[in-house]
This record gives structure tokens, C-alpha cells and sequence, in this order.
């Protein structure tokens, strides 16, 4: 049964077992605890998720700068060995902005993956991007992006998932919920995310949508162009010299969860 739900679904699962995979959207940058260590979206749900099972187990496998062809080499075969019960799935952006990006190895890879998680008997909750069209960093990408976001909610239909759409919403286009690099979400971002997620698992309700923060739409200039003129020489230009160099942020990162530990064990809040 496809279980992508064209509106925001409430379901009735309670799942034992949670593996989050992807890249550093859901490792949790840069959403830091007092410690220095990343929070994230993924541990902040799996917080509330253990709210309605307290024997939930949950592992995150998610490494910065992993692209799709990764995830699913890497971290899908070492999910599944562990026979989870729901994994969420986030991927493609750091594939859409490598130069010379191919789609169709992307969402081979996104299909491989889904497909694999599903034939082993878990549940997927599967992230689709927002529209990037406020965010000056990044929205010359905005087709790419859009070509991402319409091959993977396919993908998420194909193979019964659970799907968290971003496309159609206006989250995320205020500043207040990017980090200082304009390329990872702030704590609030991801608090926002998670409570998007729980919502479509059936964990939440649409609260969360009436704290949004709405995008104005009028950059404050001149001091804008100074803040861009910082962000290119802090960030924008590291980052394009590491792409095109082929080089990832992540290359000597370890999942900071690898195995499933029931949630109490190593606390995920601040």
C-alpha cells in the first residue's frame, strides 16, 4: 500500500527500532548541543518518538558531504543489517551541487536505496527539499533543485513511503533558520524540520506550522551585500574549491550513532 500522504497524515505505527541515513542535513548541522556535538532534526524526532515508546532503539549513520551513490553503497547495507523498523531517508544535495551533476546515477541511487529498505521489511520516511528561490547562496540551483525534489516524491510514491514534502511550503526561507554558512539549518531549522517529520509519522500536529517565520522578501542592502561579500570569502568560495577539487567535508567523519541504542541510554537533548 503507498502510504505517501498527499496532505499531512497521521498514522497509528509506534516503532521500536529508528535509523536515520543521509548527508549533513540529517547528521544535524549546525544545530550544536553545550557540548559541541550535533543535535539535528533526526535526534530531535527521535526524542519525541521515544515520548510514545520508551524501548525505542535509534542509531543515525548520517555523514556530511555524502552524495546518494554513497548513502546507498554505505550506509543503507549497514542500516538494514540492523533490521530497523522505520528509516528516514535524505539525499541529492550534495549531488546537485557538484559540477557536472547526472541526475539519472542520483535517483538510480535513491531508487537502489528505497527499494532495498523496503524488500527488507521497514518503513521509509523520506525527505523532499524546499524551493531554494529566497536564498541568494544557492538559488541560481533552483532547477536542479526542483528536478530533485519531483524524482525523489516519485520515488517516495513508488515504493510506499512515507514522504516529507517541502516544495509547497514556505518553511525554511527566512534567514532565522540557516546557520551562519547559509547551507545548513540553525537549531531552529531543525527544530521546525523534526516537527514537520513528527507530524507525518503521526507523532505531532500542525502547531509547529504557526511558529513559522515568513520571509519578507526585502534584504536589507547595503548591509546585505556586505554580509554576502563575507559569506563568499568565509564559505562560498572554500566550499566551490572543495567541489571542484572532488573532495568531501566528511572524509574522515564517523557516524555519531552507529549502532541502534535504546534512546535513554545516550540523552539527545541540548
Amino acid at each position: 500500500m503507498c502510504r505517501w500522504p498527499a496532505a499531512w497524515v497521521q498514522s497509528e505505527a509506534v516503532w521500536s527500532s529508528f535509523i536515520a541515513v543521509g548527508d549533513s542535513f540529517t547528521e544535524g548541522l549546525d544545530d550544536l548541543r553545550a557540548d559541541g556535538s550535533f543535535r539535528g532534526w533526526a535526534d530531535r524526532l527521535a526524542a519525541t518518538m521515544h515520548g510514545h515508546n520508551p524501548d525505542l532503539r535509534y542509531a543515525n549513520l548520517a555523514i556530511r558531504g555524502r552524495t546518494a551513490e554513497r548513502i546507498a553503497r554505505e550506509q543503507v547495507p549497514a542500516a538494514i543489517a540492523q533490521q530497523p523498523e522505520l528509516v528516514s531517508f535524505a539525499a541529492g544535495i550534495n549531488d546537485l551541487m557538484t559540477p557536472g551533476w547526472q541526475p539519472a546515477r542520483t535517483f538510480a541511487a535513491i531508487d537502489d536505496s528505497l527499494r532495498r529498505i523496503r524488500e527488507a521489511g521497514a518503513d521509509v520516511l523520506v525527505v523532499a527539499f524546499g524551493d531554494p528561490k529566497n536564498r541568494a547562496s544557492i538559488n541560481h540551483l533552483r532547477s536542479r533543485f526542483e528536478l530533485l525534489n519531483r524524482g525523489t516524491v516519485m520515488l517516495a510514491r513508488e515504493h510506499g513511503c512515507y514522504l516529507l514534502d517541502f516544495w509547497p511550503l514556505t518553511t525554511h526561507t527566512a534567514d532565522d533558520y540557516w546557520s551562519e554558512d547559509r547551507l545548513h539549518l540553525s537549531a531552529l531549522g531543525h527544530e521546525v524540520t523534526a516537527a514537520a517529520a513528527a507530524e507525518v509519522l503521526g507523532f505531532g500536529d500542525a502547531a509547529w506550522r504557526e511558529q513559522v517565520i515568513a520571509w519578507d522578501g526585502k534584504p536589507a542592502w547595503p548591509a546585505r551585500l556586505r554580509a554576502d561579500s563575507r559569506w563568499i570569502a568565509k564559505h562560498g568560495g572554500p566550499w566551490v574549491l572543495r567541489k571542484f577539487r572532488g573532495r568531501s567535508s566528511g572524509e574522515s567523519i564517523q557516524p555519531k550513532r552507529p549502532a541502534l541504542l535504546t534512546v535513554s541510554s545516550e540523552p539527545l537533548e541540548p
